[in-house]
């Protein structure tokens, strides 16, 4: 048993980690990033923080090299 706690916890950690590198990503980049793109910086934001792991995971799967490609 205590070897699946620790196992939730690192899931716990990561998806955590994960959520918070996406949400600074997101900030940081500039306006005109956004604007050069058909995405909405507010919409990205909340999925990352209302759809936990998965919200984040779409965002560097989809949005992110959107994003990079406008740079």
């Amino acid at each position: 048993m205590p070897g699946l706690v620790v196992i939730v916890v690192a899931i716990v950690i990561a998806g955590i980690g994960l959520r918070a590198v996406a949400f600074v990503d997101a900030v940081r980049r500039p306006a005109a990033a956004w604007a050069g793109t058909d995405l909405n910086r507010r919409f990205w934001l909340i999925v990352i923080m209302a759809v936990p792991f998965a919200g984040a995971a779409v965002y560097f799967l989809r949005a992110r090299p959107v994003l990079d490609t406008s740079d």
